[in-house]
């Protein structure tokens, strides 16, 4: 079954990142970024089975080559918190071959990327596994001339945004009819479809994914998915405990009632003689009694509390999602200081211990201060240019690191909350039931003193007759047909 998912991130300088970096992890190629001197080279990564570069009709042909394209937007972009590039991933629909998904990716990029004056860098991965998608980065800048022109703010609208997630929904639907596939997928959330049946999924994530390809074990991203839904279906299993209690609760009103709509009065009392006594009527109980009974099932009883949880529940939605932004950019960060810059130092180190033994005499003259070697200092500025950036990393791992913790206390304020607006609802609700079934409960007493006074009322009016004397249909009248069964059942303790 094809899964929805159009997720996008703006590569931003001021996050330690690069375009070229990027540009070359999606593409599984090797660039270096003239910027800073840096190859970054993923040719090993597997998993990239197409890479192409659209861009408008009036761009230049050099922005076609992947490198002189991003090393082109590096340059272009000044200050060290530029925005870089935008990039959506997005899954295609698994029931389309490679070459159907290859076309959908074109009509879309396209029409809704290319057309508008982006340049835009697609690759498609993973299209043998449970997983296929493709990433397209797009530049930010208008194409003026033979070069890049001014930044295009029209371009980072929330409702274009929104237009972009439906198009893609629209436009994979479209190629799998043309397929002739009944499958459909739908950008909307799964409350907006009215689908209450399962939770929403949660993207795993390229760190999380070659964390656990590496090591064989669970990711911190897996273990936070599978506690989160862990924690929704416990959720779930306690509003359904409080509906049951609600049911029951009702049911035990609704014994009530059919009890006493099963009552049938033995001879009905005459018009003439209703005021004789002062005391109102059985028919003149019944009706305050289905009154009351009314004001018991009122459905608005359960309003407070459906206010207190929704409301709660959707502020935690929102500290959820905020955790989960956090999270990804916290494995990121890790990921960096476990993996990219000790291999950079580690690769950096081979080459200079390859200079040093090579060289062995002038290593050893610029160790003992004789003679300064030109290669050794820029090795040694390298070095420090890494360990500087491994700070940099680190300073932002904690002050990331600090946020989830804070997120983490709104999270449990707000779990408490919901915990409390439920009991409270509930304390509400039954507050309200225990006057209401008070009422009931005195009606249903009188009920019983009304009909034992008309039954009293008609023995006194009958003929002194004994019960052998008269004809077997008045007797078959009068009595109920279980011989009395029906009021020993209603006049039996209720526990």
């Amino acid at each position: 079954m094809s899964m929805y998912h159009f997720s996008g991130q703006v590569i931003s300088r001021s996050d330690g990142r690069s375009s070229v970096e990027a540009a070359a992890y999606r593409s599984a190629a090797k660039l270096v970024d003239n910027r800073t001197g840096e190859t970054h080279d993923y040719r090993r990564k597997k998993g990239v089975t197409h890479s192409e570069i659209l861009a408008p009709d009036h761009a230049p042909s050099w922005m076609l080559d992947r490198t002189r394209l991003w090393d082109s937007v590096e340059a272009i972009e000044k200050r060290k918190d530029a925005q870089l590039a935008r990039e959506f991933n997005v899954a295609f629909p698994i029931e389309l071959t490679y070459e159907q998904n290859l076309a959908l990716m074109r009509d879309f990029v396209q029409v809704e990327f290319v057309e508008r004056g982006m340049v835009a860098d697609c690759n498609m991965h993973d299209l043998n596994s449970h997983n296929p998608h493709f990433h397209v980065m797009l530049s930010m800048r208008t194409i003026d001339g033979d070069g890049w022109g001014k930044k295009n703010r029209d371009w980072n609208q929330k409702e274009l945004l929104e237009h972009w997630r439906k198009a893609w929904a629209d436009t994979a639907n479209k190629h799998l009819e043309r397929a002739g596939r009944s499958e459909r997928i739908d950008h909307r959330s799964l409350v907006d479809q009215g689908i209450t049946d399962r939770e929403p999924t949660r993207h795993l994530g390229p760190h999380a994914v070659a964390f656990e390809k590496r090591t064989g074990e669970k990711s911190r991203r897996r273990e936070w998915i599978e506690e989160r839904a862990q924690a929704a279906a416990a959720a779930k299993i306690q509003e359904a405990t409080i509906a049951a209690e609600i049911v029951v609760a009702q049911r035990e009103v609704e014994v009530l009632r059919l009890d006493l709509e099963e009552v049938r009065v033995p001879v009905e009392a005459k018009p003439e003689q209703d005021n004789i006594d002062s005391a109102l009527s059985s028919d003149e109980i019944r009706l305050q009694l289905e009154q009351a009974r009314q004001k018991l099932f009122d459905p608005h009883q359960k309003v407070a509390m459906s206010k207190a949880i929704n409301g709660a529940k959707a502020d935690l939605d929102k500290i959820v999602d905020k955790r989960v932004a956090v999270f990804e950019r916290l494995w990121a960060l890790r990921d960096d200081l476990d993996n990219r810059i000790p291999d950079e130092r580690k690769q950096l180190q081979g080459v200079i211990n390859a200079w040093r033994k090579k060289n062995f005499v002038r290593a050893r003259l610029h160790d003992q201060g004789i003679s300064k070697s030109a290669e050794i200092a820029s090795y040694q500025r390298a070095l420090s240019q890494i360990d500087q950036n491994k700070h940099g990393v680190g300073k932002r791992y904690y002050q990331e690191l600090k946020v989830w913790n804070d997120l983490r206390d709104q999270h449990i304020d707000l779990e408490a909350r919901i915990e409390k607006a439920i009991s409270g609802g509930l304390a509400i609700m039954y507050a309200k039931l225990a006057p209401l079934q008070a009422e009931v409960d005195r009606l249903e007493n009188e009920l019983d003193q009304a009909l034992a006074r008309e039954q009293t009322r008609d023995a006194a009016t009958m003929p002194d007759d004994s019960p052998e004397d008269l004809p077997n249909d008045v007797i078959d009248q009068d009595l109920p047909d279980d011989n009395g069964d029906r009021y020993q059942r209603y006049q039996r303790p209720r526990g």
